[in-house]
Protein backbone atom coordinates (compact mmCIF):
# COMPACT_ATOMS: atom_id res chain seq x y z
CA UNK A 1 0.00 0.00 0.00
CA UNK A 2 2.99 2.36 0.78
CA UNK A 3 4.12 2.09 -2.79
CA UNK A 4 0.86 2.82 -4.29
CA UNK A 5 1.05 6.24 -2.15
CA UNK A 6 4.76 6.62 -2.95
CA UNK A 7 4.01 6.52 -6.60
CA UNK A 8 0.84 8.62 -6.58
CA UNK A 9 2.90 11.07 -4.35
CA UNK A 10 5.71 10.98 -6.70
CA UNK A 11 3.28 11.15 -9.73
CA UNK A 12 1.70 14.37 -8.24
CA UNK A 13 5.02 16.26 -7.97
CA UNK A 14 6.74 15.32 -11.09
CA UNK A 15 3.20 16.75 -12.86
CA UNK A 16 3.14 19.78 -10.94
CA UNK A 17 6.94 20.41 -11.48
CA UNK A 18 6.68 19.96 -15.02
CA UNK A 19 3.53 21.97 -15.83
CA UNK A 20 5.24 24.52 -13.57
CA UNK A 21 8.42 24.22 -15.99
CA UNK A 22 6.95 24.28 -18.86
CA UNK A 23 4.64 27.74 -18.20
CA UNK A 24 7.76 29.13 -16.03
CA UNK A 25 8.16 32.61 -18.37
CA UNK A 26 4.47 33.73 -18.46
CA UNK A 27 3.27 32.72 -15.31
CA UNK A 28 3.67 34.92 -12.12
CA UNK A 29 5.17 33.84 -8.86
CA UNK A 30 1.58 34.34 -7.46
CA UNK A 31 0.12 31.80 -9.68
CA UNK A 32 2.85 29.32 -9.38
CA UNK A 33 2.58 29.83 -5.30
CA UNK A 34 -1.28 29.56 -5.56
CA UNK A 35 -0.56 25.88 -7.96
CA UNK A 36 2.24 24.75 -5.48
CA UNK A 37 0.05 24.97 -2.00
CA UNK A 38 -2.47 22.68 -3.57
CA UNK A 39 -0.14 20.20 -4.75
CA UNK A 40 1.63 20.28 -1.66
CA UNK A 41 -1.67 19.43 -0.26
CA UNK A 42 -1.54 16.15 -2.33
CA UNK A 43 1.56 14.65 -1.69
CA UNK A 44 1.43 14.55 1.37
CA UNK A 45 0.84 11.03 3.18
CA UNK A 46 -1.87 11.61 5.79
CA UNK A 47 -3.97 14.49 4.18
CA UNK A 48 -5.73 15.75 7.24
CA UNK A 49 -8.20 18.46 6.15
CA UNK A 50 -7.00 20.78 8.35
CA UNK A 51 -4.04 21.53 6.72
CA UNK A 52 -6.44 22.91 4.06
CA UNK A 53 -6.31 25.89 5.86
CA UNK A 54 -3.31 27.28 3.37
CA UNK A 55 -6.05 27.52 1.18
CA UNK A 56 -7.04 30.59 1.83
CA UNK A 57 -3.97 32.33 -0.03
CA UNK A 58 -5.06 30.57 -3.22
CA UNK A 59 -8.95 31.40 -2.68
CA UNK A 60 -8.72 35.34 -2.13
CA UNK A 61 -6.30 35.36 -5.11
CA UNK A 62 -9.22 33.15 -7.01
CA UNK A 63 -12.44 35.46 -5.58
CA UNK A 64 -10.31 38.69 -6.42
CA UNK A 65 -9.40 37.10 -10.42
CA UNK A 66 -12.93 36.84 -10.59
CA UNK A 67 -14.23 39.99 -9.49
CA UNK A 68 -11.66 41.52 -11.51
CA UNK A 69 -13.11 39.75 -14.59
CA UNK A 70 -16.69 39.24 -13.86
CA UNK A 71 -16.71 43.16 -12.62
CA UNK A 72 -19.25 41.16 -9.88
CA UNK A 73 -19.16 39.53 -7.24
CA UNK A 74 -21.80 37.15 -8.21
CA UNK A 75 -19.13 34.50 -9.23
CA UNK A 76 -17.02 35.21 -6.67
CA UNK A 77 -20.27 34.29 -4.42
CA UNK A 78 -20.80 31.16 -6.38
CA UNK A 79 -17.67 29.72 -5.95
CA UNK A 80 -17.24 30.47 -2.15
CA UNK A 81 -20.95 28.61 -1.84
CA UNK A 82 -19.64 26.25 -4.06
CA UNK A 83 -16.49 25.60 -2.08
CA UNK A 84 -18.43 25.71 1.68
CA UNK A 85 -20.75 23.29 0.35
CA UNK A 86 -18.29 20.35 -0.99
CA UNK A 87 -16.97 21.40 2.78
CA UNK A 88 -19.74 20.66 4.41
CA UNK A 89 -20.46 17.42 2.69
CA UNK A 90 -16.91 16.20 2.81
CA UNK A 91 -17.20 16.72 6.42
CA UNK A 92 -20.71 15.06 7.42
CA UNK A 93 -19.31 11.91 5.13
CA UNK A 94 -16.65 12.17 7.05
CA UNK A 95 -18.33 11.94 10.16
CA UNK A 96 -20.12 9.18 9.10
CA UNK A 97 -17.65 7.20 7.40
CA UNK A 98 -14.44 8.25 9.30
CA UNK A 99 -13.12 8.65 5.65
CA UNK A 100 -11.50 12.09 4.54
CA UNK A 101 -11.38 11.41 1.04
CA UNK A 102 -14.45 14.03 0.02
CA UNK A 103 -12.15 16.53 1.04
CA UNK A 104 -9.44 16.04 -1.89
CA UNK A 105 -12.65 17.60 -3.68
CA UNK A 106 -11.82 21.20 -1.71
CA UNK A 107 -8.79 20.75 -3.35
CA UNK A 108 -9.80 20.15 -6.94
CA UNK A 109 -12.11 23.23 -6.65
CA UNK A 110 -9.10 25.00 -5.68
CA UNK A 111 -6.63 23.70 -8.23
CA UNK A 112 -9.28 24.12 -10.93
CA UNK A 113 -9.91 28.12 -9.92
CA UNK A 114 -6.03 28.25 -10.29
CA UNK A 115 -5.55 27.01 -13.40
CA UNK A 116 -8.93 28.35 -14.85
CA UNK A 117 -8.16 31.70 -13.85
CA UNK A 118 -4.47 32.34 -15.16
CA UNK A 119 -4.36 35.47 -17.73
CA UNK A 120 -3.83 33.73 -21.08
CA UNK A 121 -1.84 36.83 -22.62
CA UNK A 122 0.91 37.22 -20.23
CA UNK A 123 0.40 35.08 -17.13
CA UNK A 124 1.07 38.19 -15.07
CA UNK A 125 -1.78 38.63 -13.18
CA UNK A 126 -3.49 41.18 -11.96
CA UNK A 127 -2.11 44.40 -10.21
CA UNK A 128 -3.74 43.43 -6.93
CA UNK A 129 -1.99 39.38 -7.21
CA UNK A 130 1.57 41.41 -7.80
CA UNK A 131 1.39 43.42 -4.55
Amino acid sequence: MWRLGASVTIAILAGAGAYLWRHRDPMSAWEAFNLIIPTAFLSTIYSWSYDQVLYIIPIVWIVLRLIDRTRSYLASFGFLSLLVLVSFLALVVQANTHSDLLSLMTTALVLAGCLGLRSPETGTGTASSRS
